[in-house]
């Protein structure tokens, strides 16, 4: 009786060892194991995913959005760069139009 418990906590232990980087974290899936079975606890692990997994994926997510975002940035400001020298060379070219003293008809 005594090797059966030795057996199922160790068990347990590798189990929660296995589960450290998931979302319950050792003591969780240790506990899930003592309470459930070593074996339901390996399911459980087979089941959801590493924490890891999911937050690089989203950090690769929001690097990706921001390095576009920022490329949309930087061509409106050369756009408006652009736009601020063309309304510079109309407003000069208007100055130097002399104004007609003959109403238009």
């Amino acid at each position: 009786m005594l090797y059966a418990i030795l057996l199922w906590l160790s068990t347990s232990f590798v189990v929660g060892y296995l589960g450290r980087k998931r979302a319950l974290g050792f003591w969780g899936v240790f506990i899930f194991s003592l309470l459930f079975s070593p074996a339901v606890g390996l399911v459980g692990l087979w089941v959801c995913r590493s924490d890891d997994s999911e937050v690089v994926q989203k950090q690769a997510q929001l690097v990706s959005r921001y390095k576009k975002l920022l490329v949309e940035v930087t061509g409106l400001q050369e756009q408006n760069t652009k736009l601020k020298e063309q309304i510079g060379i109309l407003e000069a070219t208007l100055q130097q139009v002399p104004h007609s003293t003959v109403p238009p008809g």
